[in-house]
């Protein structure tokens, strides 16, 4: 049976300019593997310089050679001042201080989103050459960058997704989740047969989870049913708890969907220790399975259940919903 279409709330839409085709040339092709390392190349009278992977950046990362890098004095001025902004304060401050910069922070990465592609091409081009370590830094870029330039960011989010070795995995986690969002049909491609995997990963990735609510936001995105995959990742043990956790609760989502319901019960039942993912089981099923059908099967689990623990939380749940 398919899905029912859950209801979703859908940003408002970003105001984008089409790249200009030598923007989004040179944006792609800056995309090659770049080494991490730098060297600092500058003097008193010049502004400081890196270079990395051959190439000579600004001390944002972005390419100094205009036709590289053909963006304006403007967007790398407005990128430089982000990822100032960006940068740990004081660990000694109040922490009024903290959020404050925080809030400022959140709007000011909002607002570039929304911006043109020469703030995206500026974002992106930082990206590959910024050196710092930085989290917060190093994930706006990602954010403003895919959101604003989407066509142009998609080679660049696609290989810090999948490439194993090169890159962090909270970068290529990031990668992930902002690839879902501004290119949902790809990402869909991506990220199925990873979730649909049997057996434990073979190198270390963007975790389960995150690639699981990824796809969920990029299902929802294009009106797509995740019902299937993460029905799935549900009842797939080799997939990690946090990954089925959430798919158990997302599943509670699609009420009348034989195959998530199937998956649940099936979960409920299991009998591998995880008693956290068959609560999640069953406050989904709880959602979904209204009326006697519920209680009945809520009360020939309980009969039967052998962990005096779950029991009780069954006979709780019985008590304050089926009475």
């Amino acid at each position: 049976m398919t899905a029912k279409s859950r209801p979703h709330h859908r940003p408002q839409s970003l105001t984008r300019r089409a790249p200009s085709h030598a923007l989004w040339i040179a944006v792609t092709c800056l995309l090659t593997g770049a080494s991490p390392s730098c060297s600092q190349d500058a003097t008193e009278d010049e502004p400081e310089k890196l270079v990395v992977g051959g190439v000579e950046r600004d001390a944002s990362g972005i390419p100094l050679d205009r036709e590289r890098a053909p963006v304006g004095d403007e967007a790398r001025q407005e990128i430089a001042n982000l990822i100032e902004s960006l940068k740990p304060l004081d660990p000694t401050l109040t922490s009024n201080h903290h959020d404050r910069r925080f809030i400022k922070n959140q709007k000011w990465v909002k607002r570039l989103m929304r911006g043109d592609t020469e703030i995206g091409a500026a974002a992106l081009h930082a990206f590959t050459g910024y050196p710092g370590e930085e989290y917060d830094v190093r994930r706006a870029l990602l954010i403003v960058g895919g959101h604003a330039a989407p066509e142009a960011a998609r080679p660049l989010l696609e290989k810090v997704m999948v490439t194993y070795g090169y890159y962090r995995v909270s970068d290529r986690t990031e990668a992930a989740l902002v690839l879902a969002e501004t290119s949902p049909e790809h990402y869909l491609e991506l990220a199925e047969p990873l979730l649909r995997r049997r057996g434990r990963a073979e190198e270390t990735g963007v975790p389960d989870e995150f690639l699981a609510r990824g796809y969920a936001e990029a299902c929802a995105r294009t009106e797509h049913s995740p019902v299937d995959v993460l029905a799935d990742v549900l009842t797939n043990l080799a997939m990690e708890d946090a990954a089925r956790h959430f798919a158990a609760k997302e599943l509670g989502r699609y009420p009348g969907d034989e195959l998530g319901e199937a998956a649940l019960r099936t979960t409920l039942v299991e009998s591998t220790g995880n008693g956290y993912v068959r609560r999640m089981a069953a406050q989904a099923l709880r959602d979904t399975m209204r009326g006697e059908r519920g209680r009945v099967l809520f009360q020939e689990v309980a009969e039967r259940e052998v962990d005096g623990h779950f029991r009780s939380f069954l006979e709780d749940l019985l008590n304050a919903n089926y009475r």
